[in-house]
């Protein structure tokens, strides 16, 4: 970080010609040693103070005549959120004694609330408060450099009143810049568009937001011109890519024998000199063909998720809404992504080997691999097999965890990262790798998720990724070369992350339906409700610490025996969402048939919400797919009733797996309680009216995976269960594909046709 730091300091002063006014500290990289211990290589620089910036002394007599100095942190400066005077964070460096908190208030008040003609409005918009050339260099020095001061994040807000322009930023933590982050990598391309030659894919500040997207694209073409310009004058005057490199080697060579001194090998060091120098060229050529282009090139392709009940679903921070978009990234339907797992081959062959001891809880240990999705990388990520029913197959289902701070190494062992706690994966600590064994279409999960959101209902996200897995030795030598294993689900957890993306409070517990026993039907001591190999069948996923299960069990006592009293402990509005959308897509794997695949959250403020689980199992899974073709196990559910009805459609679901399938009372409660019937009949109408779109995008979707389905690809695991042994192929044949592309789509059309005609 020191070097990339460093780097950032000269080229940003570089940028400002050495104006005084504007300039970060000068700097120096120096070795430290504290008692003959060798501690690496640090920047001693100057500190941004009042001394440095030139400000002129506190004036405690008359407050508004003072200079400032705010630092924020992490992207609580996006000018989304007003802040709140007594907890604050914007940190005041300076003045020290004369309380100015109420300027940071002001500032994002106007950002937010003034109205567009005001905004841009040369006498007393928003270019009379903040520096206009200011605003443009540290967007162009943002975008360069690859820093998220552009997306609010980690910069110092200065106002020095001999200075007429205004506010103006000097960024700060450089953990993310020329091509890495504070956790590995970054795509050289990082929020530029190469085909469309378009910035795209920032999550913009508020600040930004409001000067690059006004609702008249035209009020702001002499702003984006002043853009465009002042990179031409840049790039003629200032900054030259083959410069740059001169410069950065002359700064990296004299300190390349020391860097070897605080890295395992200098396989680090060759890449990352390489990773900087790409990173210059490939920035200047993009940016170069971006501003020379004479249409827009600023995108916004960042959506609010669509929520009806707004009161309880939204983000919870400022923070969450930024994560949550950082991470859309990952889940966009409109590419294939690729994920690339690196792992020691005795470790992979250990997973492997306890996927098929039938001790679940063993199988679940995380072992070490470095990871790499779109170019963005991680080492030390947690990987394990996961998957309770589907571990016969051998393309094997994974997940990852990028906060697991004790690492399995087999035979006993661990290693432990506890830095790792509070790491993210662009926003996420966790993601799954679900592989689809049966469902040929590889369209259930995505298309079943869209009807959710049709709704306004929270939902994990879903997108497609191929995996590769290379295997190598402890010394990192490449026992088995990158080999291809499939198409995957690249499949959003349930968890506090997920919380805090859709819930405005997360802080309530989160309960896991472990088992296909989780009935809600009444339990005494819900603790000790386990399932064959000890798991509790709710399994709380958050605060573990209070280990509280009164909320839950105050839950299922009025589902049961006190249901006059299920409104004060959920909302029957939200109930009827989750099932009608559930019911549509006749998902027979969720807690009308086979109760399980559900999380339940406690919201303190509305009480329990259903969350849609692992819904693999619908489209006519049991009646029409490749897997159940020429026996089917389940009738046909285009056909099946919305509620009186329902639940004895599938039936003989439940007696295949030894279930009873009558204890269901909370649908058995639902479907007699008007309360429920017509914001449920509501929910159905809605998922039919939008039916006809969902078909036209899930043709578009087969359309675009087509072609990767069917490609070869390399089973993960190397033992091949005996029963699928004779039929399970490392090729989808055409012919597959299509029965299960079929399935989906004529059970869409079919059900809509059905539905409709059963909606009161």
């Amino acid at each position: 970080d020191s070097l990339r730091t460093k780097m950032a300091f000269d080229v940003y002063n570089m940028l400002k010609e050495n104006d005084s006014n504007y300039m970060l500290p000068q700097s120096k990289l120096v070795e430290v040693n504290i008692n003959g211990n060798y501690q690496g290589l640090y920047l001693l620089s100057e500190r941004i103070d009042r001394k440095m910036m030139n400000l002129d002394q506190e004036n405690i007599a008359n407050p508004k005549e003072n200079d400032i100095i705010f630092k924020t942190t992490d992207w609580d400066g996006d000018f989304f959120t007003i802040p709140n005077i007594t907890n604050s964070p914007w940190e005041q460096l300076y003045p020290n004694i004369v309380d100015l908190s109420q300027i940071p208030i002001n500032l994002t008040q106007f950002v937010i609330n003034t109205s567009e003609e005001n905004f841009f409005n040369e006498a007393h918009g928003i270019f009379t408060i903040f520096d206009k050339g200011e605003i443009i260099d540290n967007l162009l020095f943002g975008l360069l450099v690859g820093h998220e001061i552009i997306e609010g994040s980690s910069y110092y807000l200065i106002n020095n009143l001999k200075n007429p322009e205004g506010f103006f930023f000097l960024p700060w933590n450089f953990a993310q810049s020329w091509g890495f982050s504070k956790d590995g990598s970054i795509p050289y391309d990082l929020w530029l568009n190469e085909t469309t030659n378009e910035i795209k894919s920032v999550c913009w500040s508020k600040l930004y937001y409001r000067l690059l997207f006004p609702s008249n694209i035209s009020i702001n073409n002499e702003f984006v011109s002043e853009i465009k310009n002042r990179w031409g004058y840049i790039r003629s005057n200032l900054l030259n890519s083959d410069d740059l490199i001169i410069y950065f080697n002359k700064l990296y060579s004299p300190i390349l024998n020391r860097l070897f001194r605080t890295t395992r090998s200098n396989d680090f060091l060759e890449n990352f000199a390489d990773i900087i120098e790409n990173w210059i060229l490939t920035r200047f050529s993009l940016l170069d063909n971006i501003f020379n282009e004479q249409d827009s090139i600023f995108y916004d392709n960042f959506k609010s998720p669509f929520r009806e009940e707004d009161e309880i679903f939204g983000f919870s921070s400022p923070a969450a809404r930024r994560h949550y978009f950082k991470s859309s990234l990952l889940f966009s339907t409109q590419k294939i992504h690729e994920v690339s797992i690196v792992i020691q081959s005795d470790y992979f062959f250990d997973m492997l080997n306890r996927k098929h001891d039938n001790d679940r809880i063993n199988e679940r240990q995380y072992m070490p691999a470095d990871i790499s999705i779109d170019n963005y990388s991680m080492d030390n990520t947690g990987f394990r097999i996961r998957g309770n029913y589907n571990r016969i197959y051998p393309k094997d289902s994974f997940k990852l965890k990028f906060s697991e701070t004790e690492l399995y190494l087999g035979e006993g062992l661990y290693k432990y990262i506890p830095e790792n706690a509070n790491r993210r994966f662009l926003g996420l600590r966790r993601l799954n790798l679900r592989a689809a064994p049966v469902d040929f279409s590889l369209m259930n999960e995505v298309a079943g998720y869209e009807i959710f959101k049709i709704l306004g209902y929270p939902c994990p996200r879903v997108s497609w990724a191929k995996l590769y897995i290379t295997e190598t030795d402890i010394n990192g030598n490449f026992t088995k070369s990158k080999e291809y294993k499939g198409l995957y689900l690249l499949t959003e957890d349930i968890d506090k992350t997920f919380l805090n993306y859709n819930f405005k409070n997360p802080e309530g517990n989160l309960y896991k339906s472990t088992e296909v026993t989780a009935n809600l039907a009444y339990i005494a001591d819900l603790k000790n409700f386990l399932t064959w190999d000890g798991r509790r069948v709710y399994e709380l996923r958050t605060n573990k610490m209070q280990d509280d299960y009164s909320d839950l069990e105050k839950f299922i006592y009025s589902i049961n025996l006190n249901w006059s009293n299920i409104q004060n402990i959920t909302n029957l509005t939200l109930l009827a969402k989750y099932f009608a959308a559930s019911n549509f897509q006749g998902n027979w794997d969720d807690y009308v048939f086979l109760p399980h695949n559900f999380f339940l959250y406690s919201d303190p403020n509305f009480g329990f919400v259903l969350l849609p689980w692992d819904i693999e199992q619908n489209f006519n899974m049991g009646f029409n797919s490749l897997y159940s073709y020429g026996e089917p196990f389940a009738p046909d559910f285009r056909n099946a009733s919305l509620l009186s009805g329902y639940k004895g459609w599938f039936d003989n679901i439940s007696l295949v797996f030894g279930l009873d399938p009558d204890p269901r009372p909370l649908w058995d409660n639902l479907i007699n309680d008007i309360n429920f019937e017509i914001p449920y009949n509501n929910s159905h109408k809605q998922i039919v009216n939008n039916t006809s779109s969902l078909i036209n995008q899930t043709e578009l979707w087969f359309d675009f995976i087509e072609t990767t389905v069917l490609t070869p690809f390399n089973f993960t695991d190397f033992y091949i269960d005996p029963v699928v042994e004779w039929w399970y192929p490392d090729q989808i044949p055409p012919g597959w594909f299509n029965i299960d592309k079929n399935r989906v789509l004529t059970f869409l059309e079919g059900r809509k046709q059905y539905v409709s005609s059963q909606i009161p």
